[in-house]
């Protein structure tokens, strides 16, 4: 985060080696990396809606770029329901 928003050039950049690391580590056949992204739902919490979803774009073009999975855990709780009202579980 560079003055609130997500870097996108810092964010781009960032991953490339480790994910170029995991993947050589990695055993299965074929190899799979898989990222987890905890952000996004602090941003959400923060309510800086427009950081999340420009966080999530970013993780878009990492995923496609390296080939990984990106596994992200976010409360429902945290999103409103149609009627603007909280979802309750």
């Amino acid at each position: 985060m560079v003055n609130d928003p997500p870097d996108p050039v810092l964010f781009r950049n960032a991953p490339s080696s480790l994910i170029t690391a995991a993947a050589k580590a990695a055993k299965g056949k074929p190899p799979r990396v898989a990222v987890c992204g905890e952000c996004t739902a602090a941003l959400w919490a923060q309510a800086k809606t427009d950081a999340a979803i420009r966080l999530e774009h970013f993780r878009d073009e990492i995923a496609k770029r390296y080939d990984v999975d990106v596994l992200c855990g976010l409360c429902v709780d945290q999103f409103p329901a149609r009627t603007g009202k909280p979802h309750s579980q």
